[in-house]
């Protein structure tokens, strides 16, 4: 009996990566954050800059909003999450 191969992809994703999910180039991208159109602002971890999967769906799945506005929006649902008034 074999056994199954998994495919799973990767909950962070490089810049790259993040490129091909919104289908734009890399120095679009970089402008993107720079100016504060990109939401999600990524996670450093070491020399890298990695972004969660999930909440690139989240912030495509909310209309893109701006920077401001997504984090804004984060923190009132983990106020909300954590049953804070």
């Amino acid at each position: 009996m074999q056994g199954k191969v998994v495919q799973t992809e990767p909950l962070l994703v490089d810049a790259k990566g993040v490129c091909t999910l919104l289908g734009i180039g890399l120095s679009c991208l970089y402008a993107m954050d720079r100016s504060g159109e990109l939401g999600p602002q990524g996670l450093k971890l070491r020399r890298r800059r990695l972004w969660p999967r999930r909440e690139l769906q989240e912030w495509v799945d909310a209309g893109c909003p701006r920077r401001e506005i997504w984090v804004e929006t984060k923190k009132r649902e983990r106020h909300e999450f954590s049953g804070e008034n």
